[in-house]
């Protein structure tokens, strides 16, 4: 919020100091609130990574318990009685690739984050640079 201050001659130094410095200190606060909104973005898309992550490994267990089953009836299917091992086999890579997809749309979201919004971090530099050291 901007202090409207037009110089002229009732107009004091105390009072064109007084402006700039609350301009300068709303600044600051619309800078801090503008950092603090990427911050929570980020953290969203970092939740969001997780979940598809948590569901990649969910299903990646199942496809190994399924797998490993398959191996205990492949052994069975030795012995030719009853091939059920195929039916497992095919459950398991069904759980496998949806394992595999899910765990690669984590990882994709995982690399559109970043974890320092680098523009609200420059321009806060910079209005520091500007208060402590003015040109």
């Amino acid at each position: 919020m901007a202090v409207d201050v037009k110089p002229g001659p009732d107009v004091s130094l105390t009072e064109l100091v007084s402006g700039i410095l609350t301009n300068a200190r709303d600044l600051m606060t619309q800078q801090f609130e503008l950092l603090r909104h990427e911050v929570l973005s980020d953290v969203r898309k970092t939740r969001d990574a997780g979940i598809l992550l948590g569901a990649g490994a969910g299903f990646g267990l199942v496809a190994g318990i399924l797998l490993m089953m398959m191996l205990v009836h492949l052994v069975h299917w030795a012995i030719p009685d009853l091939p059920l091992w195929g039916s497992f086999g095919i459950w398991g890579g069904v759980a496998l690739i949806a394992c595999l997809a899910l765990l690669q749309a984590g990882r994709q979201k995982i690399k559109t984050l970043n974890p320092l919004p680098e523009q609200s971090v420059q321009a806060l530099k910079e209005n520091v640079q500007w208060i402590t050291h003015p040109k």
